[in-house]
């Protein structure tokens, strides 16, 4: 799945690796079990080069009146609604939309392995004539050892029940905060891909950090843990907040930005 070729890995922080030609994509620790690992942002370059030798992504930063197609490895409606958004005016298509049904195990160990798994799956479905947009997100809770961490998502499930919803997730984390916790912090992860080909993609994660509030809020909307992550400078929790502060604030807004940004300081 990952082209044994020079990989060079970007941190912002204290973490940093570099992987030479032969050697498969470096194993970087699972950000949701090290929640000491604060505001790591990483981008990888499989075969640097420049960003001309991508066409979709040059004519998405260079000409915004060209209409740039862009296929989501997602079946998340929220996640998809957040997507269009950031990414405007690129057009971010559902694989429904792109006429495929797509499907992905995730099976990986981290966030960056399992939005690698997701761009591969759903790239496997297309020509290799659409850049794939892939992401993998959870909420990682000190008090809880990290957890739920890469299994958000699947919080709660098991093989013998329907799995749970986000308000029946969101009330068990809830409840599995130990009694009179002092320390409520938690923070949301986001490693987003871009995936063009086997040998060219780019890699951003970001963190959202917050509070797990003591009620569930029920007055906004938002997705996922939302409901009980509490941002303290803002004075809400994330569901309270209008779709402009959450893309400003939020993971997969810091995410979508830095992977842009490095795109664009590459363009030359």
């Amino acid at each position: 799945m990952y082209s044994p070729c020079n990989i060079n890995l970007f941190t912002r922080g204290s973490y940093q690796t570099r992987a030479t030609a032969g050697q498969p994509l470096p194993d970087i620790p699972a950000v949701q079990f090290q929640p000491h690992l604060y505001s790591i942002c990483f981008v990888c370059f499989i075969q640097p080069v420049s960003i001309y030798s991508l066409p979709v992504v040059r004519y998405a930063i260079m000409n915004a009146k060209q209409t740039v197609k862009i296929l989501a490895a997602t079946n998340n409606s929220h996640k998809l609604r957040e997507f269009k958004r950031l990414f405007n005016p690129l057009e971010i298509m559902s694989p429904h939309e792109y006429g495929i049904t797509f499907h992905c195990e995730e099976n990986g160990h981290s966030f960056y392995e399992n939005a690698l798994l997701k761009a591969c799956a759903c790239a496997a479905h297309t020509a290799g004539d659409i850049p794939i947009l892939a992401d993998d997100s959870g909420i990682c809770v000190l008090a809880l050892d990290g957890a739920p961490g890469i299994y958000s998502a699947r919080f709660g499930n098991n093989s013998s029940t329907t799995p749970l919803d986000d308000a029946a997730r969101t009330r068990l984390l809830l409840e599995n905060m130990p009694a009179n916790i002092t320390n409520r912090s938690a923070f949301y992860v986001c490693a987003m891909v871009l995936y063009y080909s086997p040998t060219h993609l780019y890699l951003a994660q970001e963190e959202w950090h917050g509070e797990i509030a003591h009620t569930i809020s029920t007055t906004g909307g938002g997705f996922g843990y939302d409901p009980i992550f509490y941002v303290p400078k803002m004075g809400c929790c994330a569901s309270d907040l209008s779709d402009s502060q959450k893309d400003s604030l939020s993971h997969r807004g810091k995410a979508t930005r830095a992977l842009l940004k490095i795109l664009s300081s590459h363009s030359s």
